[in-house]
């Protein structure tokens, strides 16, 4: 008698423990807001000519770049 109560009581801890694990994919999740490391649009940390290389026909930036380098377009 005694087993299979303390079968019972396992069967309905596992039971409670799966119906518990399906309410996790419904709890909301907050990211913390992180501040900008390189509020950069490009970054090239680089000294050497031509760090920064863009061939490109159409070229846009929003932002800023910055290079210890030389930036080369054509």
């Amino acid at each position: 008698m005694k087993l299979k109560s303390n079968f019972k009581r396992i069967l309905s801890g596992v039971m409670s423990l799966a119906m518990a694990a399906t309410l996790l994919p419904s709890l909301p999740v907050v990211a913390e807001e992180a501040t900008e490391k390189y509020p950069y649009t490009m970054f090239a940390a680089s000294d050497t000519e031509g760090s920064i290389t863009i061939n490109a026909n159409n070229f846009c930036v929003n932002g800023n770049i910055a290079t210890n380098g030389t930036i080369v377009s054509s």
